[in-house]
């Protein structure tokens, strides 16, 4: 009488692992630095907009790809604008992915808002006398 062979004896099994667990870590890993990549450039530019909103230079934010982000400032009379640069790379010294990007903020003059603030006011008074 013949023995019925189960399907875990054949070897094929091994064969499969031996392919897909190469490709499977491969993505793991490249989700893990995509991961990374995303983390630093969202840091960078947090504290970027944060350095033009509020005029004050801070320090780098850390960043998980291991290289220092650079910032370059410019200021006018009307606008501040903070450029930003930095990338992620692998362990093995590897780029994975750059980033730059600026960030401008509007300087607000309040005297010149409340100017036009009270134009505004006058118009409608000038408005509703004309139509009675």
């Amino acid at each position: 009488m013949r023995a019925k062979r189960s399907v875990l004896t054949g070897g094929f099994l091994t064969v499969e692992a031996a392919v897909l667990m190469p490709v499977l870590l491969a993505v793991v890993f490249y989700g893990l630095y995509l991961a990374f990549y995303l983390h630093d450039r969202n840091a960078v530019f947090a504290s970027a907009a944060e350095q033009a909103v509020s005029g004050r230079e801070q320090e780098a934010p850390v960043t998980a790809g291991g290289s220092e982000p650079s910032f370059s400032r410019t200021e006018s009379r009307s606008e501040r604008m903070i450029a930003y640069s930095g990338k992620t790379v692998f362990y093995t010294g590897r780029e994975f992915g750059a980033y730059e990007g600026t960030c401008r903020y509007r300087k607000l003059e309040p005297a010149k808002e409340l100017r036009r603030a009270q134009g505004i006011q006058r118009l409608r008074e000038d408005q509703k006398a004309e139509d009675g």
